[in-house]
């Protein structure tokens, strides 16, 4: 089980490059919320316990977001 997390967070990390490297092509802002933000600076990384990915944007970048996917 903890093995399956472990492997979920993997992939969650790739999805959050590809996300971060979208959106530096197109010049949309992002950040991190909530869980993901803390894990990233509380535990370089993912809280061990954590199983999604928290991010927000404002309305404008997120209707460009919409746009380019």
């Amino acid at each position: 089980m903890k093995n399956d997390l472990r492997n979920l967070q993997y992939k969650m990390l790739e999805m959050i490059k590809y996300i971060d490297k979208l959106c530096e092509e197109n010049n949309i802002e992002y950040y991190l919320l909530f869980g993901s933000c803390l894990g990233t600076v509380r535990h370089k990384g993912f809280i061990p316990w954590d199983d999604d990915l928290d991010i927000g944007m404002t309305y404008e970048n997120y209707l460009k977001f919409i746009d380019v996917c």
